[in-house]
């Protein structure tokens, strides 16, 4: 049950004051939890404001700090992985603070690159000096492996340090000696007894050199040797080692002798030539005026005739001795070796001894050479005479069982580059007494030989720049070998 009553003017307008003061109070009360939400939202959005620009001013200053150092890791692995001289920039504000750091980091790495150019450099000069001095190791091993003269050189305890292919070939030394041995262990015979007498006068007598001459007894002759023993010493002074040279001087000592005994011939051909003819003719005069007086007419005449090849004897003596006083000079021209072994033995096709057999091996295609075709053709006829000789000294052959046997050989070996000649027989061979003086003028096998055959072969192959040799045979007999180089 609503009862109203009306109300006066101020009760209503305190009624609608305390209406309205309320409404204000309700409407502040709201406001107030809007206006706390509104300071929430701002105050938590000022809270995450800050935090990111705390965030992302923590990471920048992180990566200020943290890339230089970066930079640098990068900068050392890319330098450790040989990338020398890597630079690393200043990109930012903050890398300054590391400036000193990456200064002497660059500097660090253009040193190492410098360095390592230096380096490089210093190796490759150290390269070739290393070539250039092998080279010129392999060249002096080639040259000593090539030289005719033997060279053997030692330290001071006598160690064999090297030992060339002359030097063994000469003193008839095995061809696989190895180094590093002591000389007594390496020289035999007369070589290691002359070469002890010369080590012990270096040491005694202190002599920078010794010489000596040495013969050697090979299988193809004697072979005399000049011995010199050299001392060296180092930049201080000191012995550092002992240098042995050995020179075959077997063809010098030839030529010398052979140049004196042209002169004793041709003096000889001088002196005993004139007086000849006078001699004979004496001798045939004295046969006719006297051979109707005396009684015993046939003592006359061979007394007189016996003069006369006497005369004729020492006649052809005089001329062999002059013709060697006076060998002419070759003429060389280009011709083919085998076509004037085939002209010098025409001679003897009709006129071989029945028991002697002469055959040719000539190699086919044999390089020209420069000879002298008259000079040469000789020297092979005087080889065959002499292979004939040696053979009918054997007395009489058996036609069966045992025949002479004469053999003219060429063969050309390119890789010497030189034309051998053979002339081989199977006679009575060269006997020890004559061998090492065989070449030298008056030696001879013959009974009525002059001597100066062979050494006018010698002669004429010395002059057409060859050489000649000769080696007894097993079976017996000899072979002479004629070296002709090709040019």
């Amino acid at each position: 049950l609503e009862v109203f009553f009306p109300a006066s003017p101020n009760i209503s307008g305190a009624i609608n004051q305390i209406i309205a003061q309320d409404q204000n109070t309700q409407f502040l009360t709201e406001s107030e939890d809007l206006v706390r939400g509104y300071f929430l939202i701002i105050f938590l959005l000022m809270t995450l404001f800050i935090i990111f620009v705390a965030t992302w001013l923590a990471f920048y200053l992180a990566r200020g700090f943290v890339q230089p150092i970066e930079n640098l890791a990068l900068a050392t692995q890319r330098v450790s992985e040989g990338e020398l001289g890597f630079q690393v920039k200043l990109h930012g504000p903050m890398d300054k603070d590391f400036a000193l750091l990456m200064q002497s980091f660059n500097s660090m790495s253009r040193d190492l690159l410098e360095h390592q150019i230096a380096l490089n450099k210093t190796t490759k000069n150290l390269q070739e000096s290393h070539q250039t001095l092998q080279s010129q190791i392999r060249f002096v091993e080639l040259v000593l492996e090539n030289i005719t003269t033997g060279v053997m050189s030692l330290d001071m305890d006598g160690h064999i340090e090297i030992l060339n292919h002359s030097a063994k070939q000469m003193l008839q030394l095995k061809s696989n000696t190895a180094g590093n041995k002591h000389y007594r262990e390496v020289l035999e015979n007369e070589s290691l007894q002359m070469f002890e007498e010369m080590f012990q006068q270096i040491e005694t007598e202190k002599e920078r050199s010794i010489s000596r001459n040495l013969i050697v007894h090979k299988k193809e002759g004697p072979v005399q040797v000049s011995t010199t023993l050299l001392l060296l010493h180092n930049s201080e002074g000191q012995p550092a080692g002992m240098v042995c040279v050995y020179n075959n001087i077997t063809e010098i000592q030839r030529l010398q002798r052979a140049r004196a005994w042209r002169e004793v011939a041709r003096r000889i051909a001088h002196e005993i030539k004139n007086p000849l003819t006078p001699i004979q003719l004496s001798a045939e005069r004295i046969h006719r005026k006297y051979a109707t007086e005396v009684s015993d007419n046939a003592a006359l005449k061979q007394s007189t005739q016996t003069i006369i090849n006497e005369v004729q004897q020492l006649k052809r003596m005089v001329s062999e001795f002059s013709n060697f006083a006076k060998i002419p000079e070759s003429n060389p021209q280009l011709n083919d070796l085998n076509e004037i072994i085939k002209e010098a033995l025409q001679l003897y096709h009709e006129n071989m001894p029945s028991r002697i057999s002469l055959s040719t091996e000539l190699s086919e295609a044999l390089p020209q050479l420069p000879l002298d075709a008259e000079q040469i053709r000789r020297v092979v006829i005087n080889l065959v005479d002499n292979a004939i000789s040696s053979i009918e000294k054997k007395g009489t052959l058996s036609r069966i069982f045992r025949q002479g046997e004469i053999i003219v050989r060429t063969r050309h070996v390119p890789d010497l580059n030189i034309i051998f000649l053979d002339v081989e027989d199977n006679g009575t061979g060269i006997s020890a007494e004559i061998s090492d003086q065989l070449f030298e003028p008056y030696t001879t096998t013959k009974e009525h030989g002059t001597g100066l055959g062979l050494t006018i072969v010698s002669q004429t192959i010395s002059d057409h720049n060859g050489f000649t040799r000769f080696r007894n045979l097993d079976s017996g007999g000899v072979c002479f070998t004629i070296e002709l180089p090709v040019a």
